[in-house]
């Protein structure tokens, strides 16, 4: 499923591009595909990642996250 290879990607980009401001995204893309694959602990933690080193994400509303896709029909 396309969910489980954007999480992949993700986490390629917070593992090797540490210090570059994509990692804000990466986690982002990796909260917003484990929540459509329901996997809640594994969202969970990447949300508490991005919200305590990117409180300033765009996807971060007043402590929520806000994915960039509506919720598709699959």
């Amino acid at each position: 499923q396309a969910y489980v290879a954007a999480a992949n990607r993700g986490r390629y980009v917070v593992e090797n591009f540490q210090e570059t401001p994509s990692v804000g995204d990466g986690l982002a893309v990796m909260v917003e595909s484990y929540q459509r694959l329901h996997l809640d602990d594994l969202a969970a933690t990447s949300l508490e990642v991005l919200k305590t080193n990117y409180p300033n994400h765009p996807q971060l509303v007043d402590g929520k996250f806000n994915p960039r896709q509506a919720e598709a029909d699959n």
